[in-house]
């Protein structure tokens, strides 16, 4: 080799990086990427965490509406399915079930409100504001089933009933 190929190695010339035509299981730099970022639930905590504080309080607010509606829609089924003679329930006889139940359906709502505020906003009222966390994508996800569950159930009986 000539001296001027010799220093031309030694002295190291940067070569240009590769050019990447389509997305791996790499990033841009050659690392590999962090598996668990790409999970469900941290996809679903980062976009929560991108929304802002009052988007999230309409997001816990709508959860626990329904939660709620969807309890009522169950226990009043099963109570409008019962004899008025058959509903006693210690001081709740036919004439007042329908007032315990809305009462009961309250606290059951904001019971909800109150797990949704937790998980969604938080507690804390210092410099760092809360950041959503997988327990706030488990919550957020599991509404999502709920509601395809009962708009499942809801579309299967009222088809039953219009068979009829």
């Amino acid at each position: 080799m000539s001296k001027k190929k010799k220093s031309a190695i030694r002295t190291g010339v940067p070569k240009a990086p590769p050019k990447i035509m389509h997305k791996t299981r790499y990033d841009l730099r050659g690392a590999p990427r962090d598996p668990v970022s790409d999970h469900l639930l941290d996809r679903v905590a980062r976009w929560l965490n991108r929304r802002s504080r009052f988007v999230r309080v309409l997001i816990a607010a709508a959860i626990a509406i329904l939660i709620t509606g969807s309890s009522a829609v169950l226990i009043f089924t099963i109570l409008l399915g019962m004899a008025p003679e058959d509903i006693h329930f210690g001081p709740v006889d036919a004439t007042n079930v329908f007032l315990f139940t809305a009462l009961a359906l309250s606290g059951v709502g904001l019971a909800m409100y109150w797990v949704g505020w937790r998980l969604l906003i938080g507690f804390d009222f210092g410099e760092v504001p809360h950041t959503p966390g997988r327990g706030a994508a488990i919550w957020v996800v599991g509404a999502i089933c709920l509601a395809v569950l009962v708009t499942v159930i809801m579309a299967s009986s009222a088809i039953q009933a219009l068979s009829n």
